[in-house]
This record gives C-alpha cells, structure tokens and sequence, in this order.
C-alpha cells in the first residue's frame, strides 16, 4: 500500500478509467460528461478516476482496459518496449497497471505480463545510461520513461557519481578542522617573535 501523503500515489489514482454504467444510478448524472439528466442512465459511457473505480466496481459499473493497455498497446510494447514512450502514454504507466491488474472485469494476466516484459526489456538500458552519463544532458532519453523508470534512473545516476567519488579515494579525506588551525597559526606567529 502507498504511503498516505506520498503524491506520486496519489497523482496515480488520479488516473482515469473507462467505463459504463450497468444500472441507473440516481444523482450521479454529473459523474457522465455528456448526460443531460441528474440520473446516470444505463450504458452511460464516461472515465472516472482509478480511486472512485476502485470504490465502485462490481456493483453499478463495467470497466472497460483504458487506451494504454488496450491490445494494440500491449502488443507494441511486448515487440519492443525500450522504443515506447511510456510517460505519454500514462505518466505512472507501471503503478497504474498493478492497480489495474488487481481490479474485475479486465485482463489481469494479459496486463501483468505486459508490465513485466517491459519492465524487463528496459531496466538494462534505464541503468546502462545512468551509469554512463555522469555529466551528459539526458533530458531527452528521460522523457520516454515513466515516473517509476526516473527515480530508477536518478538513483542509478547517484550511485555512480558515489561510486567514482569512492573509486578516487575522495569520499574519506581527512581536513583539518577550523579551530584546530587557528592555534597553529597563532604559535608560529610566536616563534617568529
């Protein structure tokens, strides 16, 4: 479970979910963009946010796989997942689709292999270019990934800049202190006396 106040977690549920309407809901006709009534009719089509689909699913509505893990996208990214941008697709494109694969009434395991394939295809080359671009600009090879895939990334790229302060013996460097210099400069001011 996420962290209460973690807004990555809460940036996700945000996500919107297709779906349709399996009874009339009454007062809900505002939840449905195109409704004209205050009633949500039957096969109301709209897309509610992932926290509100959780609250509800199974009992008023049939969720339909939202367009970026519809089959054409899962099989794009099952052919070659390190060419897809994912971060246009669903900035939280792995989160949302744990969330997605443990909901009724979508295809978990076709969604779960997809999440791991792509997450397996790309994770070498997310930590071949942190570790090789210590002091490159990689805006543009960060843009296709998600968030998940960036703070690898980040991190990844922080541990390398660690590693080769470590490598050059630079990480334990002993420095004089401040006040212990002083007395010294004092003392051979003395001895010049």
């Amino acid at each position: 479970m996420a962290e209460y106040f973690d807004i990555n977690a809460i940036l996700m549920e945000d996500e919107k979910v297709p779906c349709v309407s399996t009874s009339e809901v009454i007062y809900m006709g505002p939840l449905c963009p195109s409704s004209k009534n205050e009633h949500l009719d039957v096969s109301s089509k709209m897309e509610l946010p992932l926290w509100l689909v959780k609250a509800v699913n199974g009992t008023v509505l049939r969720l339909e796989v939202p367009k970026s893990f519809n089959e054409s996208h899962r099989e794009t990214v099952e052919a070659d997942p390190t060419v897809v941008n994912l971060h246009d697709w669903c900035p939280y494109y792995y989160q949302f689709g744990l969330q997605l694969a443990g909901l009724e009434g979508l295809p978990q395991d076709e969604i779960r292999t997809t999440l791991s394939t792509a997450f397996a295809r790309r994770y070498p080359s997310i930590m071949d270019l942190s570790h090789n671009s210590v002091s490159d600009d990689t805006s543009t090879q960060t843009r296709k990934l998600d968030v998940m895939e960036r703070q690898l990334f980040h991190r990844g790229l922080a541990c390398d800049r660690e590693m080769s302060v470590w490598l050059g013996r630079q990480s334990h460097r002993l420095a004089m202190a401040v006040a212990a210099d002083r007395p010294q400069a004092k003392r051979s001011k003395r001895q010049e006396e």
